[in-house]
């Protein structure tokens, strides 16, 4: 690979690397840097960078760094795929953790979906994850939830203990005790002892009385008071599950909403809403394959 002479750079944090780089020297480089965790479950990777030159060292934040595994980076070497994007091949001392591309194909079909109903419901807004925390949006983990479970949420106000928003759709990744993988529900949350428990109480009971349909799916331990019910779907098409969601029941919600007028289960906020899916949007500009011969697990990112 060629050596790039150029501004230095250093990436601080392995937790949030686009935004904690800093340049020195050329002031117009112009570094965009596309996350440098996304190489995945591997030990060697390739990371493209949009920039006019630059020469990087990888310093891990510590607490980041353990997190993810990363003791220490051992080498990086730079080179130009084409006049625009420079690579940089990346060994790290411990590999990270897999990146589940079933699960990532899941979210990236869930969103183009809302995406798509978007365009022709101009008022229609919904929230996806609103942080990278674990480098999650970087993978591409467009919502709240893990590798056994998403949620989407279209309303403000949220269940600190459940630590979820109080009315979502919801979808299991995996097999469940008695559900299977993909099955999907929209699940109401309002926790005893949460913020404003008793002022929402009216509202999620309202809803599972129109709507019918809902289990209990989680009680406190301590009485067995309900604190989470699940409404399910009996088809595993998850986008189809979405699209009656959307059409059936999101408007009896709505309904509900507008009516009670609770301060604390709302609408969202139109333009936090489109500010998280714009920046969705561009993360999704990224794409990446493998790339390493020998097996290994190594993925290129490209901006398109």
């Amino acid at each position: 690979m060629n050596r790039v002479l150029a501004p230095e750079g250093a990436i601080l944090s392995f937790a949030s690397p686009k935004e904690s780089i800093q340049r020195k020297g050329c002031p117009v480089a112009a570094c965009f840097l596309r996350s440098v965790v996304f190489i995945g479950g591997c030990q060697n990777g390739l990371l493209s960078l949009w920039q006019r030159a630059a020469s990087l060292r990888a310093i891990p934040d510590k607490t980041a760094g353990a997190r993810r595994g990363i003791r220490e980076v051992g080498e990086l070497k730079f080179g130009w795929d084409n006049p625009s994007i420079m690579s940089i091949r990346i060994t790290v001392g411990v590999s990270m953790n897999k990146v589940n591309a079933k699960v990532i194909k899941i979210h990236d079909e869930l969103f183009k979906f809302l995406l798509d109903y978007r365009e022709d419901h101009k008022d229609f807004y919904f929230m996806p994850r609103q942080n990278n925390r674990w480098g999650r949006l970087d993978q591409g983990y467009w919502f709240p939830g893990n590798d056994g479970y998403l949620s989407i949420n279209f309303y403000s106000g949220d269940d600190h203990v459940n630590k979820t928003g109080h009315i979502t759709f919801g979808m299991y990744l995996k097999d469940q005790r008695d559900k299977k993988a993909h099955t999907c529900f929209i699940q109401l949350s309002n926790t005893p002892g949460s913020n404003e428990y008793e002022s929402k109480k009216d509202v999620i009971n309202k809803i599972m009385e129109r709507l019918g349909r809902f289990d209990v799916d989680l009680v406190l331990k301590k009485d067995g008071t309900p604190r989470r019910w699940n409404r399910y779907y009996s088809s595993t098409d998850y986008l189809k599950n979405l699209g009656e969601f959307l059409v059936e029941d999101k408007p009896i919600t709505d309904k509900i909403i507008k009516e009670l007028k609770n301060p604390d289960i709302g609408f969202l906020n139109p333009e936090k809403s489109k500010q998280k899916i714009d920046e969705i949007v561009r993360r999704r500009k990224i794409k990446c394959f493998a790339c390493d011969s020998q097996g290994r697990k190594s993925y290129k990112c490209r901006v398109d």
